[in-house]
């Protein structure tokens, strides 16, 4: 019975809270990890839309990763605030990190590719992000 009303409940939530309902998407089957190397060039001097999914808020926007001044910047959209943003970028480990220099830690993540669509997934295996190339 308990089982039944659970199921019930989740039911419930999917339908007229979908917010509420596991919004975290999914890594596909068939993504591979990229190298490092293989980070730098399939971002490198590119644009790209992306969406965060481990925020506690609703985040997207644009970003544009240059090779040659090794930063990345955009414009976001945060909650209902929107702006532009910049930070250092370098690859660390065959992960993608970004950070605001001075002595913080960098924010690192695993770049994984599907088709066109890189997925950042965190060290503990939750999607970052999804991004989806701008065209040229």
């Amino acid at each position: 019975m308990a089982t039944r009303s659970a199921t019930l409940a989740l039911l419930c939530i999917s339908v007229f809270f979908p917010q509420l309902a596991s919004s975290q998407p999914a890594l596909p089957a068939g993504a591979k990890k990229l190298s490092g190397e293989q980070i730098r060039q399939r971002l490198g001097d590119r644009t790209f839309r992306f969406a965060v999914h481990d925020a506690n808020v609703e985040v997207s926007g644009t970003s544009t990763w240059d090779l040659k001044s090794e930063t990345v910047s955009g414009d976001y959209v945060w909650g209902g605030r929107s702006g532009k943003w910049k930070k250092q970028w370098k690859i660390i480990d065959d992960r993608n990190c970004i950070g605001d220099g001075g002595g913080k830690p960098w924010e690192c993540q695993n770049i994984f590719v599907n088709g066109d669509v890189y997925y950042e997934v965190r060290d503990d295996a939750v999607i970052h992000g999804v991004n989806t190339p701008l065209a040229k």
